[in-house]
């Protein structure tokens, strides 16, 4: 029993997390189409927006629009 508990602990803890990164990919996008919507001429600034969300993600050491 108790290793069923620990294996339906460790279960819900990934299944927690995947809906945690699932909600940050949709504010992102949320951000992304507010973003295009009020400012849909400024193509620079909307690309600077989608690679900082895309850096912070996935958490890396930078993102850059070239």
């Amino acid at each position: 029993m108790s290793s069923e508990n620990e294996e339906l602990r460790a279960r819900l803890a990934q299944v927690e997390r995947e809906r945690d990164a699932g909600r940050l990919r949709e504010a992102a996008l949320a951000r992304i189409s507010q973003r295009i919507n009020e400012r849909p001429l400024d193509v620079e600034g909307t690309l600077i927006d989608i690679a900082e969300a895309a850096h912070a993600l996935i958490d890396s050491d930078g993102a850059r629009v070239w």
